[in-house]
């Protein structure tokens, strides 16, 4: 039997990507990289999808403005992934999404996946560190999640466990980005 696996193709990875190392426009010092995942995340969603590099700090002046601080929430992410970028997104809630009777977060991941979108999620930080935090699903295996780390830069392989215990309930899948509310009994837009 052959195991089945999806992994979106040629994912970009690297200093540009890690939101403590990524270049400025500017060539000034980010203000607040320790709060950049949002952005830094979105500019490698960008960058795979239109091979365009918008830096994160960029995003993040473009959304919060220059010299602001401060985390990006979900509705930011999406308006500036469709005005300045034409990067579509969809909020879709699991249970409505075709062809996902379950409406478990890994069901949809693997849908978008599939489809070729990647994942845009909040969760926590890590297992010890529950801040929010920003990645990108990016694949899936039989046992395992893929996902794009912008704090790093680099990818991530969680057990599916490993990745259900630190979803916090936001996500949105680039390019026709599907948004996952873990509280599937109502709809849910940020401010």
């Amino acid at each position: 039997m052959t195991a089945w696996s999806i992994l979106l193709p040629s994912w970009p990875t690297g200093d540009r990507f890690a939101q403590l190392k990524s270049p400025t426009w500017d060539g000034s010092p980010s203000e607040d990289k320790t709060k950049q995942c949002g952005p830094t995340a979105l500019s490698a969603i960008i960058y795979w999808l239109t091979g365009t590099f918008v830096p994160g700090d960029a995003i993040k002046d473009a959304i919060l403005g220059q010299g602001k601080t401060g985390p990006t929430s979900l509705a930011q992410l999406r308006e500036f992934a469709a005005d300045w970028a034409s990067v579509p997104s969809t909020v879709l809630h699991p249970a409505t999404t075709a062809g996902n009777a379950t409406g478990s977060l890994l069901n949809l991941e693997w849908s978008a996946t599939v489809a070729g979108h990647p994942v845009l999620l909040l969760r926590h930080f890590s297992a010890t560190v529950k801040d929010p935090h920003w990645c990108v699903t990016v694949g899936l295996d039989p046992d395992h999640v893929y996902v794009f780390d912008p704090y790093t830069g680099a990818l991530r392989i969680e057990t599916y466990d490993e990745h259900r215990a630190l979803y916090l309930g936001d996500s949105v899948a680039g390019g026709g980005m599907a948004r996952i509310d873990r509280d599937r009994d109502r709809w849910l837009d940020l401010p």
